[in-house]
């Protein structure tokens, strides 16, 4: 059991990795709209223009502001691309290898952090990123919601990161 456990670690921390370069790459997305900006103050759309593959991305300046900013639309995206991946490894792939590794059935095997990450994922992903009564009753993870705000941010998902690998340590 402990090479799936730590196969499925090193998958989390992979998935984590990826998010953490997405941050970084919407980070220095809005280095490059502030300079544009400094040159020319009346900017309304941002373009970045990838020539070797043929696309075009493109954005109106409010899209931009509020994708790029701190915790903004596109982090929150990113934090629901994290937390949906994951969420499917432990469903899809390792909560099986775990059960047959230890003699048991898929659903014989039980998290606490899994189920809340997985009533996370069916907000993001069923009802387009807004909370449910069941993210609002949330009690490992009660810090994604507070004060009425789903906290889908970079400070969460590092959270979420740390416990994740702990859960896993603990499963050995």
């Amino acid at each position: 059991m402990n090479e799936v456990i730590e196969d499925f670690k090193n998958e989390v921390t992979d998935l984590y990795t990826i998010y953490k370069f997405n941050v970084f790459g919407l980070h220095l997305m809005a280095q490059k709209w502030d300079e544009s900006k400094l040159i020319n103050p009346n900017l309304e759309e941002f373009v970045l223009m990838d020539k070797n593959h043929g696309y075009e991305l493109a954005g109106k300046k409010d899209e931009i502001e509020q994708g790029i900013r701190g915790n903004g639309t596109y982090y929150k995206k990113l934090c629901g691309v994290f937390l949906a991946s994951m969420y499917q490894l432990w469903e899809d792939k390792y909560r099986g290898k775990i059960a047959s590794s230890i003699g048991l059935t898929k659903n014989d095997v039980k998290s606490e952090l899994f189920g809340e990450i997985g009533k996370i994922r069916h907000a993001i992903v069923h009802n387009n990123f807004e909370p449910t009564q069941e993210i609002k009753n949330l009690k490992i993870l009660d810090f994604i919601y507070t004060s009425g705000v789903f906290n889908l941010n970079i400070d969460s998902m590092s959270v979420i990161f740390k416990m994740t690998v702990q859960e896993l340590n603990n499963l050995k």
